[in-house]
């Protein structure tokens, strides 16, 4: 029966626009597939909408939205949320940095009294290049070593400019020193200094497993500002000479 309803008024027609991301995280990303459905049927019906993104012929994503009623004579905008993780991104453009191009395919699927319908849609863009920044603990500088205090900078390397980038020194759970910067790239000194005075198990705790960094920041992207945050550690009983050598073989 539901040519009754194609042959009088035709069938649903739609348009895809272009993903709009909508929040980045250092794991992925989530978007939203603004869709156009125009129901010329002078009646409404509940749509369910399924959808895949693929690059280079390979799925990295795929998903279902939650149901949908379509206005009758008319049309009706959708938002497809759409999510996917950069490892799998990259995994199939065969790497970070570079333009990819898409193709997402969605199956609006709906029922009528007279039947089930699906209308197909494809539609095909680019993603534009996206690089997580590499974060090296480079070493330890020792800058003083007395009975009252270790004073040492920490060598940190970052291979991207990163915006905003603070951080927090910790040894064990005590803060040693929080700083900040507006933007830096290439190596940089976190100093730190611990009062070997105030507080001795601090100091075994530091030569026993180092110095922990808590690290934040953003970096800009052509599709959004993407939050950064990393843990990384420096040895300091090595840099001290302090470290167990390995046995005699």
């Amino acid at each position: 029966m539901l040519w009754l309803l194609t042959g009088c008024w035709g069938t649903p027609s739609a348009g895809l626009g272009e993903l709009s991301v909508r929040e980045l995280t250092m794991e992925g990303a989530e978007a939203d597939l603004r869709v156009e459905i125009d129901n010329p049927w002078p009646v409404g019906t509940t749509v369910q909408t399924s959808w895949e993104l693929a690059v280079r012929d390979h799925v990295v994503a795929h998903g279902e939205a939650a149901p949908t009623e379509l206005a009758a004579s008319g049309p009706t905008s959708l938002q497809v949320p759409v999510a996917f993780t950069w490892a799998a991104l990259w995994q199939a453009a065969g790497g970070a940095g570079e333009a990819t191009p898409y193709r997402a395919t969605l199956s609006v699927t709906g029922d009528t009294p007279m039947g089930p319908w699906t209308l197909p849609i494809v539609h095909e863009g680019e993603l534009p290049g996206v690089r997580l920044p590499t974060v090296e603990a480079l070493g330890v500088r020792v800058d003083e070593l007395s009975l009252a205090r270790i004073r040492v900078t920490l060598l940190l390397d970052l291979d991207v400019a990163i915006d905003a980038l603070r951080w927090t020194l910790r040894v064990g759970t005590q803060d040693l020193v929080h700083g900040s910067v507006e933007r830096a790239e290439g190596q940089v000194l976190l100093p730190a200094s611990l009062e070997l005075a105030r507080s001795l198990e601090a100091a075994r705790t530091l030569l026993g497993s180092g110095i922990g960094a808590e690290l934040t920041g953003s970096l800009p992207t052509p599709m959004g500002v993407l939050p950064l945050e990393y843990q990384r550690r420096w040895d300091v009983a090595a840099a001290l000479g302090l470290a167990p050598r390995p046995a005699a073989p």
